[in-house]
């Protein structure tokens, strides 16, 4: 009887348990039925427009249960690492591709530079620069404070023409007071093509509009009136920049950045967006961004990019 006594609630909770667990299968069947769906979610989502994976992981936590939410969010951190690297992979896919994308910024190249030294005594000092056939296409008038002095060369003739890119020569001649003249070889210099293709596109037609260089220090050092009809049409465009400030001078190399402000004919604002374009050098993942280096100081995010010359972004992947 003892026995008997014993052996009924040891089955009863025995029972019990079962009933527990058969309760408990559905929801954990739930569980790894969400996590499946969520990991394809994962894996198949846009990569130009990817859910933040802290946004995935806090919705995956609230669909798990407390007691199995520790090794859950442990799976989820490994799938986040394998999305970083296939994202790292995807935008090193890109290399050697020539892409438009979003984005305002560029870099100039160091401008030529002419050093020259000024003796006691100079009344008159002329740099002059000469071309492989040692023709004079520019001359510019020097500082006569006897020291050392720098001019920039703007890659233009005497007459604003653009000069072909080469090797030049300058010469300094000097006069003093008395008409005594002199003139001494200085050096050469390479002369490479500054000009940048800045890009923007425009949602309508639009009545006027300005383009403006900004320096890294935020500070405005060039701008440009848009005043060609074709400037103004809806769509993408591109106009060249010589490298040169407002005053015709050019600026020192170094990173920079543009923006398009437009009107319509009511004088409203239209939106516009500035694009950049370039030879995809290498992709890779940077604070787990994956990242397109173009080369020459420019890198954008995957997420930004727009087409592959000639290939629209539909047909891109």
């Amino acid at each position: 009887m003892a026995v008997s006594q014993t052996s009924q609630p040891l089955a009863s909770s025995l029972g019990t348990l079962e009933r527990k667990k058969k309760k408990e299968k559905p929801q954990m069947d739930m569980e790894n039925i969400g996590f499946q769906l969520m990991l394809k979610q994962m894996m198949n989502q846009n990569p130009m427009n990817p859910q933040k994976p802290k946004d995935m992981s806090a919705t995956f936590f609230q669909m798990s249960s407390s007691k199995n939410q520790t090794a859950l969010l442990e799976k989820m951190d490994k799938v986040i690492e394998r999305i970083d690297m296939m994202s790292g992979v995807q935008a090193n896919s890109f290399r050697g591709q020539e892409i438009v994308a979003k984005g305002n910024q560029f870099s100039l190249k160091d401008s030529p530079r002419m050093s020259y030294e000024v003796p006691e005594g100079t009344k008159v000092a002329m740099v002059h620069v000469m071309n492989d056939q040692n023709e004079v296409v520019k001359t510019y008038i020097g500082e006569t404070t006897p020291g050392k002095h720098t001019i920039d060369f703007d890659g233009t003739g005497n007459f604003g023409q653009k000069l072909p890119e080469g090797t030049y020569k300058y010469t300094l001649e000097t006069q003093d007071k008395d008409g005594v003249g002199m003139t001494a070889k200085l050096g050469r210099m390479e002369l490479r093509d500054r000009t940048q293709q800045l890009m923007y596109q425009l949602p309508e037609n639009a009545d006027k509009a300005t383009l403006v260089i900004s320096n890294a220090e935020g500070r405005i050092v060039g701008a440009m009136n848009l005043t060609d009809r074709e400037q103004l049409a809806r769509g993408e465009h591109t106009v060249p920049f010589n490298g040169l400030d407002s005053k015709g001078a050019p600026l020192p190399s170094g990173n920079y950045t543009f923006k398009v402000k437009a009107w319509d004919n009511s004088g409203q604002d239209i939106t516009t967006e500035t694009l950049v374009a370039g030879k995809v050098e290498w992709g890779e993942m940077k604070d787990k961004v994956p990242m397109l280096n173009l080369g020459n100081g420019t890198m954008v995010p995957l997420s930004d990019y727009r087409s592959t010359r000639g290939t629209p972004l539909a047909n891109a992947f």
